[in-house]
């Protein structure tokens, strides 16, 4: 027997034992399901590969006017953590009733957000678009690193490295935000959109933002 063939079947023994242990290491990955794929982005940047990041909504797809269907329910199912913005972005707390519905652990990202308030139909309503503030973001990814840290303790230094590692990155953009906004005086600040979700940007970086379509794209519908 030759030295090649030698290598050939001691490779393909290491292979062969090797595939099982990795299929049943990917079948054993928890699953985290998220609304939205900005808070599908933010869990990401928390667990990496170790856990299965699936999303209900796909880009560009709307949240305040999504309509569960059958399939989430489904994809709920497979969760062992799910994730929400809060404060009603998922327009009639869609996520929130399949994650109940299923008995799922559910993660409100917007929890400890010091919230913008508008006044709408005689009620005080908490704009949910918090995540375009930098700071703010950093609280959404402390409440999922916290949320997974306690399903998954034994990997709790892993999300941690990363959290830490995502939040520096955050400071990083919001001093640069910083110096570029520096350049507009006060009075000049004024950010025009077609949908008002920066209230949060301009709340941390002194803009006022006038937008024709409101806060909520269900006004649009209405």
């Amino acid at each position: 027997m030759t030295f090649k063939t030698v290598h050939i079947l001691l490779a393909s023994l290491i292979l062969a034992t090797s595939t099982p242990l990795l299929r049943a290491a990917n079948a054993e990955r928890k699953v985290l399901v998220c609304s939205t794929t900005q808070t599908a982005d933010f869990a990401q940047q928390v667990v990496g590969d170790t856990w299965e990041v699936l999303c209900v909504l796909a880009p560009k797809q709307d949240p305040h006017l999504y309509q569960a269907k059958p399939k989430d329910a489904e994809l709920i199912a497979r969760a062992d953590l799910c994730v929400q913005n809060g404060w009603h972005l998922e327009g009639n707390d869609w996520m929130k009733t399949l994650a109940e519905d299923m008995g799922k652990p559910l993660v409100n990202c917007i929890q400890g957000v010091k919230p913008c308030e508008f006044e709408e139909d005689g009620q005080v309503v908490k704009d949910p678009h918090a995540w375009f503030s930098p700071k703010n973001a950093h609280i959404y990814i402390r409440n999922i690193q916290t949320a997974v840290i306690k399903l998954d303790p034994e990997r709790a230094s892993e999300y941690e490295a990363r959290t830490r590692l995502f939040v520096s990155q955050l400071r990083t953009l919001d001093a640069w935000i910083r110096r570029q906004v520096n350049d507009i005086p006060a009075n000049r600040r004024v950010l025009v959109t077609s949908h008002d979700a920066f209230n949060y940007f301009c709340r941390d970086y002194e803009f006022t933002a006038q937008s024709p379509a409101g806060w909520s794209t269900g006004e649009i519908a209405a």
